[in-house]
Formats: C-alpha cells, sequence, structure tokens
C-alpha cells in the first residue's frame, strides 16, 4: 500500500511501499528499452516498523529520496543510493517531525533542494525544505504551517524555480489550492493566494502544472 513509483533512468524504476506487516519496502526493477521484460532486481526492508504515505523522487541517476509516515506516524525523510546492479543502499535517515508525518508530497527543487508538503500535528498543514550534501546527506532548512486546520491528501507541484502550486484537502475536508513563494537565498515559504475548489469534499488530489 501506498505506493511511489518513479523512474530512475531509461530502462530502471523504484518503487516505495508499505508492505508485509505494514513495513516499510523499496524495490527497484528493470525494464529494456521497448519498456517491456520487467523484472525486479532488489527488494530492501528500510523501515521494520512502518511505512506509509510514501513519496518517493529521484535525485540523479544513483540516488533518491523519500518522504514516508513511519513508527508512530512520526515523519522521516531518507536518502538512498541504487547500483547499476539496482542494489538500493540508505544513505541517511531525518525524522523531521516526531509527532506525525501523514499525506507526503515530496518534489524535487534542485541538485540540493527538495521541499515536502505533509500533514503535521493535528493533521495541520506543512511544507518544509530540506537539503543534501555531497554525501547525501539531509538537513532541514525552511517550514512553514499553512494551514492550522487541516492538510491532508497534498499534491505539490513546482510553477517555477521560485514559485509552487499545492492541492490538498482543508478544513471539513474541502479541496483548497495555494500558491507560493520561495526565497532564492533563504528558502523562506510565502502563501500568496488560496482557492477553496470544492466546498464539499476533495480527497485523494493530485494536480499537474500544464
Amino acid at each position: 500500500i501506498w505506493n511511489s513509483l518513479f523512474l530512475l533512468d531509461s530502462t530502471h524504476l523504484v518503487n516505495a511501499d508499505g508492505g508485509e506487516s505494514d513495513d516499510g519496502f523499496l524495490r527497484s526493477f528493470s525494464v529494456n528499452s521497448a519498456g517491456s521484460g520487467l523484472a525486479e532486481l532488489d527488494k530492501l526492508e528500510h523501515d521494520t516498523l512502518q511505512g506509509f504515505y510514501n513519496s518517493a523522487v529521484k535525485i540523479d541517476d544513483t540516488h533518491f529520496m523519500l518522504a514516508y509516515s513511519g513508527s508512530g506516524s512520526d515523519g522521516f525523510v531518507k536518502t538512498f543510493s541504487v547500483d547499476g546492479s539496482g542494489t538500493i543502499a540508505q544513505i541517511d535517515s531525518l525524522e523531521h517531525d516526531t509527532v506525525n508525518g501523514t499525506y507526503n508530497s515530496l518534489i524535487q527543487l534542485s541538485a540540493t533542494h527538495f521541499m515536502l508538503a505533509y500533514a503535521g500535528d493535528g493533521n495541520d498543514g506543512f511544507i518544509k525544505v530540506f537539503s543534501i550534501d555531497g554525501s547525501y546527506n539531509i538537513t532541514q532548512v525552511t517550514s512553514l504551517e499553512h494551514d492550522t486546520t487541516a492538510g491532508i491528501w497534498n499534491s505539490l507541484a513546482m510553477i517555477d524555480s521560485t514559485h509552487f502550486v499545492l492541492a490538498y484537502g482543508g478544513a471539513a475536508s474541502d479541496g483548497f489550492v495555494k500558491t507560493f513563494s520561495m526565497d532564492a537565498g533563504t528558502y523562506v515559504l510565502t502563501e500568496i493566494d488560496v482557492l477553496e475548489f470544492d466546498l464539499a469534499l476533495a480527497q485523494t488530489i493530485s494536480i499537474v502544472v500544464i
């Protein structure tokens, strides 16, 4: 459950999921150039307690980042490497929220910075920016609590290098879309506008930039 699948390169994919006993698993796969011949290469149980609300993104052709909800539904961010044979190895782990870290939506801003929208304490809506160094170690840079009522079913997308759009379920599970700006030097986030696009119910949301 809670799968997050992404393309690592033209013939390799990685999937994050909550598998047996709800533990956190990562699996690498190969495909041929025509997109067929799918084969599992490696399986890594990276969390033996819980691996829910997965959101994984590629860093480069041999590394990726994962945001997920682990033990106690706490929020975790991890980095991993993948070698030429598809073998996955964990590099770094950061427990960025010790209360709650669910409904994750993670995107890459640049080669060294990443943005995460998630539901934190009280299911409130949070957005954070993380950086990685040359060894793929993770540091939290900034945090914004943009909704003090609810911030679930998050879907985050980049508009340009300093502007972002977030669709999510807010108060009473109504549907909201917000835009944000980010300072290019400090990565401090500022809310620009909000639209309540559904007054009844908005779940399993996905937004894309056209």
